[in-house]
């Protein structure tokens, strides 16, 4: 007689969280998509910030921002009020991220992109220079 035991054991999830704050001197609207659909919409106005909050095995960046571990956020659109913006996506397929942050990672734990504050509080910041180097859109 042969016995097979299994067990499997759930992930250890913890509660991160995100503000995103605009120091800038100009609004911004901050949208979040999955699968190519919007998810999420908010104006940031100057010295506001909003919240994201996931459960999680680690820190994902804005990828658990939607809170629904079989799909993630997979782009993330900065539009400010004079029309320019950052347009970035998970995918890095060639010709992707050509309007994204040179500098930034959105989609993982990355220590330029975010300030950590706490174990599991972490700070992204679009400041005055973010701004000023805004892609122009086509219309």
């Amino acid at each position: 007689m042969v016995l097979f035991n299994g067990c499997t054991s759930e992930p250890e999830l913890v509660d991160y969280n995100i503000t995103t704050r605009n120091s800038s001197n100009i609004s911004f609207v901050f949208e979040l998509y999955v699968n190519g659909d919007l998810f999420e919409k908010a104006e940031i106005n100057p010295s506001s910030s909003r919240e994201c909050s996931y459960p999680s095995e680690f820190f994902r960046g804005f990828s658990g921002c939607n809170n629904n571990r079989t799909k993630s956020v997979d782009s993330v659109v900065i539009k400010f009020d004079n029309g320019n913006a950052y347009v970035c996506s998970a995918r890095n397929l060639p010709g992707t991220n050509t309007e994204c942050f040179t500098d930034k990672k959105l989609f993982r734990a990355d220590d330029k992109t975010f300030q950590k504050l706490g174990e599991t509080e972490y700070l992204f910041e679009i400041v005055q220079l973010d701004f000023e180097n805004a892609f122009e859109l086509p219309e």
